[in-house]
């Protein structure tokens, strides 16, 4: 899953971004992508709290074959309701890597798509309280910039 947005009045931001000392928009961007990508407690690494949904809330069994191969997966036990498994693979998935426009927020793990997606979020994680990747931006933007606007700080003060 990559993530993709190109903020309003690209122009005039490419033309603030160009007037800046040389490496003062990596240094913002950089920022500006780290937090995004953030931490257990926030950002895209951060899961929402375990919350049980019964598979009828979420829609029920799609097929009788469906609901008997769960059935027999919760008499043999590879299946627990009610309990999280969660391994923390997704969490662990988010990368960033710097390319010749920016950086690129990657997650190559595919349960994400299930989990996050805008387009794909499965019906249970939504009624769970997963965000959306797109919310989670969205929720993050401010503590971003803020961030960001340090880093522009500091370089500006090591440059002198």
């Amino acid at each position: 899953m990559n993530i993709r947005f190109i903020p309003r009045n690209l122009e005039k931001v490419q033309a603030y971004l160009r007037s800046l000392p040389k490496g003062v928009s990596d240094a913002a961007l950089k920022a500006y992508t780290t937090y995004q990508v953030g931490t257990q407690a926030h950002g895209l690494k951060h899961y929402s709290p375990y919350r049980y949904i019964p598979i009828k809330r979420a829609g029920g069994f799609k097929s009788d074959r469906q609901r008997r191969f769960v059935m027999a997966k919760i008499r043999e036990g590879t299946i627990d309701p009610g309990v999280p498994h969660r391994t923390g693979k997704g969490q662990r998935g988010w990368t960033i890597t710097k390319t010749s426009r920016g950086y690129t927020i990657k997650n190559s793990e595919t349960s994400m798509i299930y989990s996050m997606d805008d387009a794909r979020q499965a019906t249970l994680n939504r009624l769970a309280g997963w965000r959306k990747v797109s919310q989670s931006i969205q929720d993050n933007h401010a503590g971003a910039m803020r961030s960001a606007n340090a880093a522009v700080r500091a370089f500006l003060a090591k440059k002198g």
